[in-house]
């Protein structure tokens, strides 16, 4: 069991166990000390309700709960445990009490005690928003002085923040009926999560207007509360939260050209065949690193990082380059001061880095550039780093936070000519926030796992339907890149099977579960293949339109897969999408059609 796991997400640790409940007309899943998916009806109200404690740097300090006890029958129930938070010299404890009841009220109810004395951003209650049924809507907002106004959620992604002096939210369920999400403890507020490639809308306590970080003295107590009500009549349930419906797949819309893909060179040389054989269209690399020979046949995305005066790095990086008989694909110029590149640095490095496109951008996240913008015409496309765990790291929450990347890609190309997702990575790599110098992050134990395949796919889907001109994920080798010395990881295999297609488009695809099935759809002339991936750590069924020859990598062939992936790449078998298909745990199907999707 445990080799399975850490095949499986990177872990010998079994996953938290999910706990579905129900008030009346309201299900919803108990995870770790979280509710996720409040849904009514069938329709997702609430994406999540839980705590954070977020040290000085935003870092999120982890839960450890105990004495948790679940009292539960068929439209109500009861949920008592004790979390601690413990990270030197951060050390938090609260009891949470949740109540759900056959009206459809759901209470979310958390005591907290500092056992020592420590600074914070941020303690206490938060609720994510999903994005689907939200952005773009009118919702209501009561404010902390009783006054209650009305407001639409942005489409494209907000810079700042949506709403502020929140006491309760409104907003429509379904016709004639209404949700209500109340706030006690603390002045809360609304930002766009997708700032920082996270799913939805996020209310929290504690305004940014107020100072921070803040000291906690020992012996602080904190006291906050959620409730959740709906307001007239419930929709009928499409379907149970608890149940696994078929996801459907289908292929509609305009296709866009397939992004440009690459690898960050790593210090660990990757074997030349395994690395050639991804059909990559470049790697991005440090200005003045060291580049080995079969490296060098590929492209390159140069980073240049610049300090104040960024002429001598841009002319040390010029004669690198050019000493080193290396082609540039593009300049990536970014500050190492700043938090994104100063439009004034454009025009010097037009005349010195003459012969290749010119990006500037962020090391950080889409929210640094989208409250920077580059002025129109200042570069030719811009760049941030993505990564799906900025607020959390569990492996639910990686997976909803892929389809934020959509709207990021989106929303910079309404003020940028292209956009460059670089580097794609599972941790984040730099923390614009932070004080003091930065250590490089822990690799993520899950990227050789299933997990960072199935993740892997749904975020191409994401960043190339939205338009994405290159994307450039992970590291070439190493234990945050795609293979090591005699084996590749299961991510290889996506990269392979995309790269199989460079030059050609990506078709728009729509699953009927998003949140438990995606898809990459693929086409090259009269070629066209699906990527699908299982999000979830159980079995979901997968149908499609036409019949495909279907190669499967999941637990049973992953060991093959990752030893003699020539032979596992030779495996396939025939299938046809109405009878569709069994996905295994974070599974990864790669169905090659035999006609054209209508």
């Amino acid at each position: 069991m445990d080799s399975r796991n850490v095949l499986l997400y990177g872990s010998p640790k079994p996953l938290p166990r999910v706990t579905p409940l129900r008030a009346g007309p309201v299900e919803l899943l108990f995870d770790n000390g979280a509710l996720r998916y409040l849904r009514v009806g069938g329709r997702e109200a609430v994406r999540r309700i839980a705590v954070a404690v977020r040290d000085p740097d935003w870092g999120t300090v982890p839960a450890r709960i105990s004495a948790l006890k679940i009292a539960a029958d068929r439209d109500q129930f009861q949920v008592t445990f004790v979390a601690e938070h413990e990270a030197a010299p951060i050390r938090f404890r609260w009891h949470a009490r949740i109540d759900g009841t056959p009206d459809g009220t759901v209470r979310y109810q958390m005591d907290g005690q500092a056992l020592s004395t420590f600074r914070r951003n941020r303690i206490g209650l938060f609720v994510i928003h999903p994005t689907e049924g939200f952005a773009g809507h009118e919702i209501e907002i009561e404010t902390t002085d009783g006054e209650r106004k009305a407001g639409v959620v942005p489409v494209a992604v907000s810079p700042h923040q949506v709403f502020r002096q929140i006491r309760a939210i409104f907003h429509e369920i379904a016709p004639g009926c209404r949700a209500e999400v109340r706030f006690e403890g603390e002045t809360f507020e609304m930002e766009d999560h997708r700032n920082w490639t996270d799913s939805g809308f996020k209310t929290y306590g504690t305004p940014l207007s107020l100072p921070f970080p803040v000291e906690v003295p020992r012996g602080t107590v904190i006291r906050q509360q959620v409730i959740f009500r709906i307001h007239g009549t419930p929709p009928r349930a499409a379907s149970s939260i608890t149940g696994r419906p078929v996801a459907e797949i289908r292929i509609e819309g305009g296709a866009r050209r397939m992004p440009e893909l690459g690898l960050s060179l790593s210090t660990e040389e990757a074997p030349e065949e395994r690395l050639h054989a991804l059909r990559l269209s470049h790697l991005r690399v440090a200005a003045g690193q060291t580049v080995s020979a079969a490296a060098a046949r590929l492209p390159l995305e140069v980073v240049i990082l610049a300090g104040a005066d960024p002429e001598p790095q841009m002319r040390e990086a010029l004669e690198w380059a050019r000493e080193h008989r290396l082609t540039v694909a593009c300049w990536a110029l970014l500050s190492s001061s700043h938090p994104v590149t100063p439009d004034a640095w454009s025009r010097l490095a037009r005349k010195i880095l003459a012969g290749a496109p010119l990006a500037g951008g962020t090391r950080g996240h889409f929210a640094e550039l989208n409250r920077n913008r580059p002025k129109p015409g200042a570069f030719d496309a811009v760049c941030f780093a993505v990564c799906p765990q900025v607020h959390d790291s569990d492996n639910t929450a990686l997976m909803e936070n892929c389809a934020a990347q959509r709207d990021a890609v989106a929303s910079a190309l309404a003020f940028a000519p292209a956009v460059y997702a670089s580097p794609v990575t599972l941790r984040p790599q730099f923390n614009p926030v932070a004080t003091g110098p930065q250590k490089p992050p822990a690799p993520d134990p899950r990227q050789g796992s299933l997990f960072c395949a199935a993740w892997t796919v749904a975020s191409l889907k994401h960043l190339a339907e939205a338009g994405a001109a290159g994307i450039t994920l992970f590291e070439t080798a190493g234990a945050a890149g795609v293979m090591t010395r005699g084996r590749v990881f299961p991510v290889w295999h996506v990269l392979a099977d995309s790269g199989e297609f460079r030059g050609g488009e990506v078709l728009p695809s729509l699953s009927s579960e998003p949140l438990a099935v995606e898809c990459l759809a693929l086409r090259a002339g009269r070629r066209r293949r699906l990527l699908a991936a299982n999000l979830t750590p159980v079995e979901q069924r997968l149908r499609w339109p036409g019949a495909a020859r279907v190669r499967l990598l999941d637990a049973r062939s992953a060991e093959e897969a990752m030893s003699d992936p020539d032979r596992f790449r030779g495996r396939w078998q025939e299938a046809a999408g109405e009878r569709g298909l069994t996905l295994d745990a974070y599974a990864v199907a790669t169905l090659d059609l035999k006609e054209e999707a209508r």
